[in-house]
């Protein structure tokens, strides 16, 4: 009987020296909680995941940080490319831009002429229009269009196109 203590002696301490070691040699495992029907096998060790660090909040007089509703009005983040104008009173320059089709567009207009524009902008799925008065800029956020060509009216006489193409 004196072998049976001696046998689960040696199990304990067999035990306590498996659990020993280097945390950082021996991954932690991942296991799924009881709740769920497919639990993975324990032992799969989980694999490193890196975190990127959480961006700061914005400042208070930051565009869009007084929205009232968490997470906007879809216009404060993601992928967009510009799309700028200048107004004077012989023309538009440029005559055209190009910007990719699905990405959404920043349209930029900078009024250089002596009287207020109306800007309109219409695509297949809105319209977008804003005033910018003389001597002032202005920019827009606008949907990613499919190609296409979109026409900008600026006031009654001036126009530019937009050019939505895909590569």
């Amino acid at each position: 009987m004196a072998a049976a203590p001696l046998t689960v002696a040696a199990l304990i301490a067999a035990g306590g020296l498996a659990a020993c070691g280097n945390e950082e040699e021996q991954p932690p495992v991942a296991r799924k909680s009881q709740a769920s029907s497919t639990a993975e096998p324990e032992s799969s060790p989980a694999r490193p995941v890196a975190r990127a660090p959480l961006a700061p909040d914005p400042p208070a007089d930051a565009p869009g940080a007084g929205e009232s509703v968490q997470g906007g009005a879809g216009d404060e983040g993601g992928m967009q490319t510009p799309a700028a104008f200048v107004l004077k009173d012989d023309g538009v320059t440029p005559a055209s831009r190009v910007v990719p089709a699905f990405i959404a567009v920043e349209l930029r207009v900078d009024n250089r002429t002596s009287g207020l524009r109306r800007v309109v902008l219409r695509t297949r799925q809105q319209r977008v229009d804003f005033d910018v008065k003389a001597g002032e800029q202005a920019a827009v956020r606008i949907e990613g269009q499919p190609p296409g060509r979109y026409s900008i009216r600026f006031g009654k006489d001036q126009e530019a196109t937009l050019v939505a193409r895909s590569e």
